[in-house]
């Protein structure tokens, strides 16, 4: 029996698909943004705001091809749009009223290897006249650092273990998000440590003991470069006063 249950092993062996023991290091690229263009709405609310349905699609922040010349190696992307609903407030007089925007908020959600259920969450803050967005931006940035250079935009406020990234630029103030922590692994990796290679470097952060770090790398490293990627396609308009 132990000959015939050895015999039994080795055809499994010989027949199971190839799966690698170890993923490979996660590759980290740089911004190119495509063409397309992110337009923000036409403001025709007498609190300054866009109506909702002509807030842009959040969904169309980022391309595939975008997504990858960050995360060369995102595989099996996907997209879930969702609603923002807000209460607004004019810049001059203090009124307004609910808001709903039915495409500001998106999900794109992908593979790398050894890894599935990465996020990067697009959410729009506000689409309103641009004196509008500065009266709400010290709310929206709750005391963080803004970024050195803007990332091609008015002003970026830093992501942390808690917020996402924000910027704006123009009508637009918008919040983008990386996460690859609650991701669960589909591939052993190497003594619980996930490589990432950037800018020539190599570095290990170990997935039990250093989730602090992780997520410093993914609020300083690849937010910024696909924040960089979406204010390089916002439309922005002249400013003026109403």
């Amino acid at each position: 029996m132990a000959l015939i249950g050895a015999a039994v092993f080795a055809a499994w062996r010989t027949c199971a698909p190839d799966r690698p023991e170890h993923a490979p290091p996660l590759l980290i690229g740089t911004a190119r943004p495509g063409t397309t263009r992110i337009a923000p709405g036409t403001v025709g609310r007498p609190d300054g705001f866009v109506d909702g349905t002509g807030w842009p699609d959040a969904c169309a922040f980022l391309s595939d091809a975008e997504i990858r010349a960050v995360l060369p190696q995102a595989a099996r992307i996907r997209r879930t749009g969702g609603e923002v609903g807000l209460s607004t407030m004019n810049a001059f007089d203090a009124t307004g009223g609910p808001l709903t925007a039915p495409r500001a908020s998106c999900t794109y959600k992908f593979e790398v290897p050894g890894l599935n259920g990465v996020v990067i969450r697009v959410v729009e803050e506000i689409d309103a006249r641009p004196e509008v967005v500065d009266m709400n931006w010290s709310n929206l940035i709750s005391h963080r650092d803004d970024v050195p250079g803007a990332l091609g935009a008015e002003n970026c406020a830093a992501g942390t273990a808690a917020q996402p990234m924000t910027c704006r630029k123009g009508q637009l103030a918008y919040d983008v998000s990386f996460d690859l922590l609650q991701a669960f692994s589909t591939t052993a990796l190497r003594g619980r440590k996930l490589h990432v290679r950037h800018g020539g470097k190599s570095t290990a952060f170990d997935l039990d003991d250093d989730r602090r770090g992780l997520g410093r790398f993914q609020n300083t490293v690849i937010e910024p470069e696909l924040a960089k990627t979406i204010n390089a396609k916002i439309v922005k308009a002249d400013r003026a006063r109403p």
